[in-house]
């Protein structure tokens, strides 16, 4: 995990135990484009939804690497 990352794990724990309104979306589909805009849009979270989206393992470094873009 790079330092970024855990950085960015760690304020939206100390929000979530605060209280605060964490604001996020939904990623159905296996596209790095859709996922770079999601990314803008600088929300608290983004669950990537395996269960019922489009995505294959192979897809998730990609789309991680899109959404980190921001």
């Amino acid at each position: 995990m790079t330092p970024q990352v855990e950085k960015n794990i760690n304020k939206f724990r100390k929000n979530l135990k605060k209280g605060k309104t964490l604001i996020g979306g939904w990623l159905q589909l296996s596209n790095s484009n859709l996922a770079e805009i999601m990314g803008d849009f600088n929300y608290n979270w983004i669950a990537i939804d395996m269960e019922h989206g489009s995505f294959l393992n192979k897809d998730l470094p990609d789309i991680f690497r899109a959404i980190e873009l921001k």
